[in-house]
């Protein structure tokens, strides 16, 4: 899990699937509708870019044209339903 003020990310990935669930500043799960995204990560010394959707399980959800390793580097940038963008780093 990353902070990303006011609101906390926390990373999922499988394959090539990752997804981002947002959590309130209290650590409570949160829909991530309204919000949208973009994961950039360094895979195999290469730089990925997945772009982020809502997805059926209210997650922030993407398709990376590789794997994507359980611990991967790299940052996610939302956009919240405010218009705000906050990051979060993944290291």
């Amino acid at each position: 899990m990353a902070e990303a003020k006011p609101y906390h990310a926390e990373l999922i990935t499988n394959g090539d699937s990752v997804e981002i669930f947002v959590s309130d500043a209290d650590e409570k799960p949160m829909s991530a509708a309204g919000f949208k995204g973009v994961a950039i990560f360094q895979i195999g010394g290469k730089v990925e870019r997945i772009e982020l959707r809502l997805s059926e399980s209210g997650a922030l959800a993407g398709k990376a044209g590789v794997a994507v390793p359980q611990t991967v580097k790299g940052a996610v940038q939302l956009t919240g339903p405010d218009g705000k963008t906050i990051n979060a780093r993944f290291d």
